[in-house]
């Protein structure tokens, strides 16, 4: 296998590859949405920083394709790759924000899915920093009171 077929593409097989008039369509067919989140940090000296955000967006796939198999529906939001970093915020390379960053941008995007007519998101997570999952629920939370998307953290019970 050469550099480019071993390189992931977080965008493939994502809402960042549609039309927007997919995206309408995907919306008024009762279409899932799985949005997978990890951050960017170090994972020790032998691994790259991004072992989070593969970890969500391969995940992501494999649950869009058992969902095909069941006839349903479902499309994969684009990545979010920035959050909390306690554990690891020490070394060069792990990006944090702030909590309420976390929330308000997690926030907005959920709006956004809502606004166009999805009434569904799954979050698969492969971060699993205490403060960062506890920003990753408060925003699902606030979505869900303010504007009434049904959203939801999926966490792997391991």
């Amino acid at each position: 296998m050469d550099e480019q077929q071993r390189r992931v593409n977080i965008f493939e097989e994502t809402m960042a590859h549609m039309t927007y008039v997919q995206i309408e369509e995907a919306a008024r067919e009762g279409t899932i949405i799985l949005f997978p989140i990890g951050v960017i940090e170090e994972h020790g000296p032998h691994l790259p920083l991004a072992v989070d955000v593969y970890g969500s967006y391969l995940q992501s796939r494999m649950v869009k394709s058992e969902l095909e198999k069941k006839r349903i529906k479902s499309l994969i939001a684009p990545t979010f790759y920035w959050g909390i970093n306690v554990a690891t915020g020490s070394f060069g390379g792990s990006f944090t924000c702030k909590e309420e960053t976390v929330i308000s941008v997690l926030w907005d995007v959920l709006a956004s899915l809502k606004r166009w007519g999805f009434e569904q998101v799954f979050f698969i997570n492969h971060h699993l920093d205490g403060n960062h999952m506890q920003a990753v629920d408060r925003a699902i939370r606030k979505a869900r009171m303010e504007i009434g998307i049904k959203a939801y953290l999926i966490i792997d019970p391991f």
